[in-house]
């Protein structure tokens, strides 16, 4: 997950997560520490998970508060939620950088992914997301994540990837993009944030 604020939202998915927890689900976070920096310089400045950041850290945030909007909403939330879902004995919680990944994996059968962060500032945009259904769609999206397997034009559903993590870097999307704009032959739609 990219942004996870703690506003209304944020709170409302991070109860459903920790309900999840309390009757047995295993519950997996990978949360890029990057957002941090939106999450802390936009809205109610707050982190839905705290990361106990360095002054050093807090300086430049503060440096660079000023060139952004202000978009500044006051609240009175703390992190309980946040440490109490990190803190569960069913739950793993990872920081990770460089990820703008947005998905979630439900029972190894349902996938949601798209545009959205977790904050109430996206209620007021248009997103998209998709639901992907099915064991063996997973399992593709597994091991296409994890590089056992090449991406496949010919397959009916694959996933793009790019991980800047691995050696060498594995950047997909571009070059399959391309691809697909030079072989249109009716129309192609591009709407970006």
């Amino acid at each position: 997950m990219f942004v996870w604020r703690n506003d209304d939202v944020g709170n409302e998915i991070g109860a459903a997560v920790l309900r999840a927890a309390e009757r047995g689900v295993r519950v997996r976070i990978k949360k890029d520490r990057g957002a941090i920096m939106y999450e802390r310089i936009e809205m109610n400045r707050r982190s839905f998970f705290d990361s106990g950041l360095s002054l050093g850290t807090r300086l430049k945030f503060a440096a660079i508060r000023p060139t952004f909007p202000d978009t500044r909403v006051r609240d009175d939330r703390d992190g309980a939620l946040g440490e109490a879902i990190r803190n569960h004995p069913r739950v793993t919680f990872q920081w990770v950088d460089h990820t703008h990944t947005k998905y979630y994996i439900i029972d190894e059968r349902i996938m949601i992914t798209g545009s959205v962060n977790v904050e109430d500032r996206h209620l007021q945009y248009h997103d998209y997301m998709v639901e992907i259904e099915g064991e063996e769609a997973i399992r593709r999206f597994r091991d296409r994540d994890c590089g056992k397997a090449s991406f496949d034009a010919g397959r009916d559903l694959d996933f793009l990837l790019n991980h800047r993590s691995e050696a060498p870097p594995r950047f997909e999307i571009k070059k399959q993009l391309l691809r697909c704009i030079a072989e249109a032959q009716h129309a192609i739609y591009v709407e970006m944030a």
